[in-house]
């Protein structure tokens, strides 16, 4: 398996620039603002939570070809927002659900469903 990477930021923090669209369609934005280069291919994007509680810890992973050009394009367009990083991701063993993942030089998101498995 690959190496994960991740960054993490609190919920209430994207709350009060996005409120009340979740954590999900948050990034999903944030990864139409990020076009994959084709070398990317494969790279995927994870997301966990860490609960509903206003200060909980929102985790975005990725693994595969690119993650790290990936986490770096990530922080920077939260940065842009005034979304301050809290830090690394607790350690997940990698079970975190696929969000996404880079194709042809496009995002292709996972239904609701199958980024859960």
């Amino acid at each position: 398996m690959s190496v994960l990477h991740g960054l993490s930021f609190r919920r209430c923090d994207a709350e009060q620039i996005f409120s009340g669209i979740g954590e999900r369609k948050l990034v999903l934005a944030l990864l139409a603002g990020i076009a994959p280069r084709l070398e990317w291919n494969g790279t995927e994007v994870l997301l966990a939570s860490g609960g509903p509680e206003p200060g909980a810890l929102v985790c975005v992973g990725a693994r595969g070809p690119a993650a790290k050009q990936f986490m770096d394009a990530l922080a920077q367009a939260l940065g842009r927002l005034g979304i301050s990083l809290f830090g690394p991701c607790p350690r997940n063993n990698g079970q975190w659900p696929v969000l996404a993942h880079a194709s042809s030089g496009r995002w292709e998101a996972l239904p609701i469903s199958e980024s859960r498995k």
